[in-house]
């Protein structure tokens, strides 16, 4: 898909039609909104916030489209997303340390969870969780998802084979 958004990218471009560009990055926008808002939701963990960096996403990918050529749409939205976020929290707490901890997934309000993801907490820990729902919920490759945990392409495809071993022996 992302590559079909490649041509018609270029495309649009090649013919000057600003209306095409536009209803190419609606469907960007549309295909990956909820990923970009849960990469920024995890980091700062507030939803305003998430809100405004996954805007700022897009309104910076938006503005690059006629100046950049994009080698991966997802993976640089999901690097956007990161820094932008990263770099909202280096301005909101300067001086603030924070753990690895602190950037994982924390649900706002587990009671709206499906139940198959409640599930989950149960038997996982929220690392293991991460992993499954940037794999299975957001379709991350292991190296998209090696790249966003800043861990081995293994070590994600080792924690990920683990959890999910480890989730159907709860169902047995």
């Amino acid at each position: 898909m992302s590559d079909n958004f490649k041509k018609d990218i270029e495309k649009a471009i090649k013919q000057k039609n600003e209306s095409a560009l536009e209803e190419v990055f609606e469907k960007i926008y549309y295909r990956y909104q909820n990923l970009v808002y849960y990469i920024s939701f995890k980091i700062v963990k507030r939803k305003e916030e998430a809100e405004d960096i996954t805007q700022e996403v897009f309104m910076r990918f938006f503005n690059s489209l006629k100046k950049t050529q994009f080698r991966n749409i997802k993976y640089w939205l999901v690097t956007a997303a990161r820094n932008l976020s990263l770099n909202y929290l280096k301005s909101k707490d300067a001086g603030t340390i924070r753990s690895d901890s602190d950037f994982l997934f924390i649900p706002a309000a587990e009671s709206k969870l499906p139940p198959i993801i409640k599930s989950l907490y149960r038997v996982l820990t929220e690392e293991e969780i991460d992993i499954i729902i940037m794999r299975l919920v957001f379709n991350l490759t292991f190296r998209e998802i090696a790249a966003e945990k800043g861990a081995t392409v293994d070590s994600v495809k080792g924690k990920y084979r683990r959890a999910i071993k480890k989730y159907k022996k709860t169902l047995d």
